[in-house]
């Protein structure tokens, strides 16, 4: 233990160390794959866990994880986005994109099938949520006492479509205001009588 000849040893030791935290590294990168992929799956409607896998796929990558996880994972990732994409497009533009690179890709027949169905029900789905969106716009644009029910019935609808909640509490708003104006109006006649 003296201070000569401990050089070497120490060397040794560092080089044991590297490919220790090397291979703890690659552990904890294929550990952080396996589970995000298993959340991928379990929720595939998820984009968040979409991305989550791709980062843990990049970090399987820089941690020098088999290729063979890898290829499975990255391949699983871009159909994942693909599908939540086509799932959850906000627009037609984005769902008539998603689709077009679904029929690009490494896609079955049978899974481009599927996809155009789910695409065209969302279509749909994104036109109703328009068309009753624009029917609350204007119910509330002629709002008023006396057709008020017509703009409750055109929130009941623009909810059960799934408006967003901005535009929907817009209308409710308006509602609660002509309430309002209507009892104020009516507040002081009473106290006269």
């Amino acid at each position: 233990r003296g201070g000569g000849g401990g050089g070497g040893g120490g060397e040794a030791e560092q080089r044991a160390l590297a490919m220790s935290c090397s291979i703890v590294r690659k552990h904890a990168a294929l550990g952080d794959l396996r589970a995000s992929l298993a959340q991928a799956e379990a929720e595939p409607r998820s984009l968040q866990h979409w991305r989550k896998l791709r980062k843990a796929i990049d970090k399987a990558e820089a941690a020098k994880v088999d290729e063979e996880h890898l290829e499975v994972a990255t391949a699983l990732v871009s159909k994942g986005q693909m599908w939540c994409t086509v799932q959850t497009a906000n627009t037609r533009e984005e769902l008539l994109e998603a689709i077009r690179a679904v029929k690009q890709s490494d896609f079955s027949d049978t899974e481009i099938a599927q996809m155009e169905e789910v695409g065209n029900k969302r279509m749909e789905t994104l036109e109703q949520v328009a068309e009753s969106k624009r029917r609350l716009r204007i119910a509330v644009a002629w709002a008023s006492t006396n057709n008020l029910d017509k703009l409750k019935r055109a929130i009941a609808e623009a909810e059960s479509v799934g408006v967003d909640a901005e535009e929907i509490a817009k209308a409710e708003k308006e509602v609660a205001d002509i309430l309002s104006k209507e009892s104020a109006n009516t507040a002081p006649s009473t106290a006269e009588a």
